[in-house]
C-alpha cells in the first residue's frame, strides 16, 4: 500500500463517513479554443486581447495560441474542432463587435 493508500484507510477508520459522501461531478467537458495566427505583433495582440476577453466571460475555457500559419496574413479561431473565424476566408481581424459576437455564440453553443 502507498502513503495516501494508509492514510486514506486510517481516516476511513476513524471517520466511516468519509467514503459514504456523494461526490458531484459535472459531466460539462471544457470548451476547447485553438487561435492559429501568423507570427507578427499586431497578430499576437489580437490574439491575447481575445484570449484575456474570452477568459474573463468564459471561465474554464481553454484558450490556445499557435504561430503555425504559413500562408501569409492569417488569424484563424477554432473552437471544438470546428472553424469558427477565418482571415483568410475574408473574415479579417475580430475586430467588430459581430465577428465578437460569432464567437461567443459559438462558444456558448459548445457549452450548452
Amino acid at each position: 500500500m502507498t502513503f495516501i493508500q494508509n492514510l486514506m484507510l486510517l481516516r476511513s477508520r476513524l471517520n466511516p463517513r468519509v467514503f459514504t459522501r456523494k461526490i458531484h461531478i459535472t459531466d460539462k467537458v471544457p470548451t476547447n479554443v485553438m487561435v492559429k495566427f501568423m507570427k507578427a505583433p499586431y497578430h499576437e495582440n489580437q490574439f491575447y486581447g481575445l484570449r484575456q476577453t474570452i477568459r474573463r466571460e468564459y471561465p474554464g475555457t481553454i484558450v490556445v495560441g499557435e504561430e503555425t500559419c504559413n500562408s501569409g496574413d492569417c488569424f484563424e479561431v477554432i473552437i471544438n474542432g470546428h472553424l469558427v473565424h477565418s482571415k483568410l476566408k475574408g473574415d479579417g481581424f475580430i475586430d467588430a463587435e459581430v465577428k465578437k459576437q460569432k464567437i461567443k455564440n459559438a462558444i456558448e453553443g459548445s457549452v450548452v
